[in-house]
């Protein structure tokens, strides 16, 4: 398979990769729920507690992202709607750090799914760290 990708140009690979990512919702880069080593989905799991009570370390490298500077920026309506379907309530407060209203073309492009992405994590450790008898959760964002 990897011989057969090595040769594919970049743009081929970005627009499997969209295909892909708009037919499916969720993470795409969690692990997949195959019934068996990961009986649930990642979601399902910490929605319902069901995480082991060992020690993580969650992160993220500046720009981790860059490559999605290479696809084109959805409109910025869609780009809304789907921020307000990942932060729910916290969404307005979101896209006004991001500098939505000033630059959405800017937030969007070069924010985007890096600054989403963070919060969501510290969001996940702070939820975490407030629960009886865990053990402790590490953020590491360079």
């Amino acid at each position: 398979m990897l011989e057969e990708a090595r040769p594919l140009p970049w743009q081929r690979i970005v627009e499997a990769e969209l295909t892909y990512s708009n037919s499916h919702n969720g993470f795409l880069f969690a692990p997949v729920a195959d019934g068996y080593t990961q009986p649930v989905s990642c979601d399902d799991a910490i929605e319902a507690l069901q995480v082991r009570n060992i020690p993580y370390i969650v992160g993220m490298n500046a720009n981790e992202n860059g490559s999605l500077c290479a696809v084109a920026v959805e409109p910025e309506e869609a780009y809304r709607r789907q921020v307000r379907a990942m932060l729910g309530d916290h969404a307005d407060a979101f896209l006004e750090v991001i500098g939505m209203d000033e630059d959405p073309i800017c937030a969007a492009a070069h924010g985007g799914l890096s600054d989403m992405i963070q919060p969501v994590m510290l969001a996940w450790c702070d939820f975490m760290a407030k629960q009886k008898d865990r053990r402790p959760s590490y953020l590491i964002l360079l």
